[in-house]
């Protein structure tokens, strides 16, 4: 509103100046027409002065009358430039004036020579109609301007009358709304204070909730490490024990104590790997150490080496494509192809050598439609075996802690593709899976780019 206002009001005040600016132009041109005039007057009287009396001194007015008159006529061309009506009655003027003192010497030289009174009449009457012809059409000329300042008094008192209340108006609206604004301007400080308040309450709430989470993690950082560490301890002395029994009174046992025996030793070594793989799982909840460039083929190979004994005893056959050096922390790089790797050597299916082929690809974050992530590219690391595989309807199952599809049938503590899911979330990237039972299991690991 302020600014249709204030355009109401620019446009009236532009008119008004427009508007008085045409009331000028007439008046000078009224002016002008009559210094035109009077010159032609002048002369008139200048020489009818003279013919009555014959005294030479009623001919000085005479004298300036032309170059008065033709310093009128050059002010009215400058004042009609954009008038072509007027600029046609100008050049009528100028010759009606051009004539009449062009024949100004002739008529007064001509009345003394000897011609009859009726010729003198007839002169003189010329003379006459002549300023007569003068006298109308600057008449004709000021009727024009008369008809224009007409219409401009009329728009000049229309806009004089508007640009006031627009002006008027254009103020008590600024004030309206600036009383608005500061009323809506201390309502949203008020509101805002009340916020504040809220969040300092809310902040305050926060501070201790963290305070107790903190106290809590403390507590859970304690607990697993004594779960995982101290725990262990006990654990190998009581496998030390087993193999002592084992060596000095294992042929003494019935048969079903010996079956005992063994499930108590293999119970021991699930403890064990349970408890050593509860520690890497915390030590993966901690902050992250700090990145560095890291050659994935030196991983893989590392890792082959590492398993060469279960890998020479299943015939396995694992290949891969050149890997990327990215970002990350080697160790637990190495832990996550380890898992993999053994997971997959672990569900093979019977009687059919284990294929493990590990592809490369790198894509850009929009072929990425299962989740949302913040990077623009990503490798691509897919690890490709012929096991057994699994219903793909328990995708997430496998990722979750302690969970074993196959809990009755293999041994595993249930952690170690958690542990792989948390390594991959550590590197800020994504672990999914595809499988179908007996047609072998697909991870796909997405690493930021």
């Amino acid at each position: 509103m302020l600014v249709v206002i204030s355009i109401v009001l620019y446009v009236q005040v532009n008119d008004l100046v427009e508007a008085n600016d045409l009331v000028s132009h007439t008046n000078e041109v009224k002016l002008r027409l009559s210094e035109a005039l009077s010159a032609a007057k002048d002369s008139e009287t200048a020489q009818r002065g003279f013919l009555l009396t014959k005294d030479s001194l009623f001919l000085q007015p005479s004298a300036n009358a032309f170059e008065k008159a033709n310093s009128s006529i050059q002010e009215l061309r400058k004042l009609f430039e954009d008038s072509e009506e007027q600029q046609k009655n100008l050049e009528k003027l100028d010759s009606l004036i051009q004539i009449k003192f062009e024949s100004f010497n002739r008529t007064v030289n001509s009345y003394f020579m000897e011609n009859a009174e009726v010729e003198r009449r007839q002169i003189l009457l010329s003379e006459k109609s002549l300023l007569d012809s003068i006298r109308k059409q600057t008449n004709k000329m000021e009727n024009i301007e008369t008809r224009n300042i007409n219409q401009g008094e009329f728009s000049q008192m229309r806009h004089g009358f508007l640009a006031p209340l627009a002006t008027v108006l254009l103020v008590f609206f600024s004030l309206a709304v600036l009383l608005l604004a500061y009323y809506r301007i201390t309502l949203d400080l008020k509101r805002s204070e009340s916020y504040v308040a809220q969040m300092k309450k809310l902040n305050e709430e926060l501070l201790e909730k963290n305070r107790q989470l903190q106290i809590t993690n403390d507590e859970l950082d304690s607990f697993n490490y004594i779960s995982s560490h101290d725990l262990q301890e006990p654990v190998r002395k009581i496998r030390t024990f087993i193999s002592m029994i084992e060596e000095t009174d294992y042929n003494k046992l019935s048969e079903k104590n010996k079956h005992n025996f063994k499930r108590i030793q293999v119970a021991a070594v699930r403890i064990q790997e349970l408890l050593h793989d509860l520690l890497v799982y915390s030590q993966l909840n901690k902050k992250p150490e700090e990145l560095v460039d890291v050659n994935l083929n030196r991983i893989i190979e590392e890792v082959k080496e590492k398993l060469s004994n279960k890998i020479n005893e299943t015939n396995a056959i694992i290949t891969y494509q050149p890997m990327p050096i990215i970002k990350g922390i080697r160790l637990q790089l190495e832990q996550l192809f380890e898992h993999l790797k053994s997971n997959s050597l672990k569900y093979k299916r019977p009687a059919i050598a284990p294929e493990i082929k590990i592809e490369h690809v790198l894509i850009s974050k929009e072929n990425i439609t299962d989740v949302e992530l913040t990077g623009s590219a990503y490798h691509r690391i897919s690890l490709i075996d012929n096991g057994m595989g699994f219903n793909q309807e328990h995708e997430h199952k496998v990722f979750e802690l302690f969970s074993q599809l196959h809990s009755n049938e293999y041994d595993g503590t249930g952690i170690g593709l958690t542990i792989c899911k948390k390594i991959v979330q550590n590197h800020n990237g994504h672990i999914r899976v595809n499988s179908q039972i007996n047609n072998g299991t697909i991870f796909y690991i997405y690493l930021p780019a």
